[in-house]
C-alpha cells in the first residue's frame, strides 16, 4: 500500500492515489484472477482481518461484492 512500492522503472507511478493502490490490491486477489481462471487468488488465511485493528480490511465482504457485481 506504500507509494514507493507502486513505483516502476524510470520513477513512474501508475497508482499515485492511495485509493488506486487499495482498489488494485483487492482487484488483484478478487477480480482479475477470478475473471481469468474462475477462482479467487485469496487463500483465506485471515491474516489481513486479524491484523486490521480498525476492522476496515475484511476481504470477505469485498470479494463477495465483487462476485455479486460479476453476476
Amino acid at each position: 500500500m506504500l507509494l514507493k512500492f507502486a513505483e516502476v522503472a524510470g520513477g513512474h507511478n501508475f497508482r499515485k492515489d492511495k485509493a488506486d493502490r487499495y482498489r488494485h490490491r483487492y482487484y488483484r486477489k478478487g477480480k482479475y484472477v477470478a475473471d481469468k481462471v474462475g477462482r479467487l487468488a485469496c487463500v483465506g488465511c485471515g491474516r489481513c482481518i486479524s491484523a486490521c485493528v480498525s476492522n476496515i480490511a475484511n476481504p470477505v465482504e469485498v470479494f463477495n461484492t465483487l462476485l455479486e457485481d460479476k453476476q
